[in-house]
């Protein structure tokens, strides 16, 4: 062993290594667990997604014009164009601030791209504000 406290040792290309009779392969969590005194009891659970939005390429385009002040007193209008990839939509919606999307539920939206949705999904024009949601 090295005074470092780790043993150093080499391995050639294609060559097969061996575990040792009796001594148990560490995990990353092993480690941890030993350096730390804390054991984890829970593992964390995979993040279930639809396969179909998890490969598919491209992404959902959201658009919002709001011309409704920001602060009142001012004629400041606001404008949201954000470009989320598909395999990060549920995440990347709720970048966008909920009262900016109005009565719109982002899991419907989630909901139609996991059904297979293609375009235009939502097109919103009122007298000071549009929304514009579509994937491209």
């Amino acid at each position: 062993m090295a005074k470092d406290g780790f043993e150093t040792f080499e391995v050639t290309p294609g060559e097969e290594t061996e575990s040792v009779p009796g001594e148990k392969d560490e995990t990353v969590e092993d480690v941890e667990e030993e350096k730390t005194g804390i054991v984890s009891e829970s593992k964390p659970e995979p993040i279930e997604r639809s396969e179909k939005v998890a490969k598919s390429g491209g992404c959902l385009h959201v658009t919002i014009v709001d011309h409704n002040p920001v602060i009142d007193g001012t004629d400041d209008s606001s404008y949201i164009d954000i470009r989320i990839p598909l395999g990060m939509v549920e995440s990347g919606l709720k970048l966008i601030p909920a009262k900016k999307l109005g009565d719109i539920d982002p899991d419907m939206i989630v909901q139609m791209i996991e059904m297979g949705a293609q375009g235009e999904l939502i097109s919103i024009s009122e007298e000071k504000k549009s929304i514009s949601i579509r994937i491209e």
